[in-house]
């Protein structure tokens, strides 16, 4: 899951200077739990995020849900960059957002 994040995130999100780009933080470690979201298994993941070749970073959540009706995967990832402020409530909303979601024919 984390391999998957950290690939999506290079390809998808670039950093502030050229040739930069996100990663997971390898300084902490990232933590795992699993459960039910609606009924359905669900992996979540919650750590913190950095840039290679720049000095950006803060806290994500990522969450990998298995829709087996629909014989589909879903990946869910969120980031908070919020310099020298509070990230706490924004997270707690990303992650209010994620649980949320809801496809029409469900």
């Amino acid at each position: 899951m984390m391999h998957l994040c950290d690939s999506l995130a290079t390809a998808i999100i670039p950093g502030s200077r050229k040739g930069s780009s996100m990663k997971i933080s390898e300084e902490q470690a990232v933590s795992f739990r699993q459960y039910d979201i609606n009924g359905m298994f669900s992996v979540e993941a919650r750590g913190l995020w950095d840039t290679r070749n720049d000095l950006m970073g803060g806290p994500f959540l990522a969450y990998l849900t298995v829709y087996p009706s629909r014989k589909e995967v879903l990946l869910q990832y969120a980031y908070v960059y919020r310099p020298n402020q509070p990230k706490r409530d924004l997270l707690l909303q990303l992650e209010a957002y994620m649980h949320s979601l809801q496809f029409r024919s469900e």
